[in-house]
C-alpha cells in the first residue's frame, strides 16, 4: 500500500507531493502553524503533528509537482497536509 501525501503551503508555492510506503492517511488534515480553539481537537492535532514529525522529520521534502503524482495513480490512499505561513 502507498500513500500520496500532498503538501499545501497556502499559496506560498504550488501544490507539492510525495508517494510513501504504507497507509499514512491518518495524517490527512494536519495543519501546521494554525490555532485550534477547541482543546480536545487541538490535543488530537498536536498528537498527529508530533507523530508525523517523529516519522518523517522536519526536513521531509515534497519535491514533485502534485498534478504529475495524481495523474500517475500509483497510490492507494491520500493525505493532505497544510502549512500556514
Amino acid at each position: 500500500m502507498k500513500t500520496l501525501i500532498l503538501y499545501d503551503s497556502c499559496g506560498e508555492n504550488s501544490l507539492k507531493g510525495k508517494i510513501v510506503d504504507g497507509d499514512k492517511s491518518k495524517y490527512n488534515g494536519i495543519c501546521f502553524n494554525c490555532y485550534i480553539e477547541d482543546k480536545e481537537k487541538r490535543a488530537i492535532e498536536n498528537k498527529l503533528e508530533k507523530e508525523y514529525l517523529d516519522e518523517f522529520g522536519e526536513d521531509f521534502i515534497f519535491e514533485e509537482d502534485a498534478s504529475e503524482l495524481i495523474q500517475s495513480k500509483n497510490f492507494d490512499k491520500v493525505a493532505i497536509i497544510a502549512f500556514i505561513p
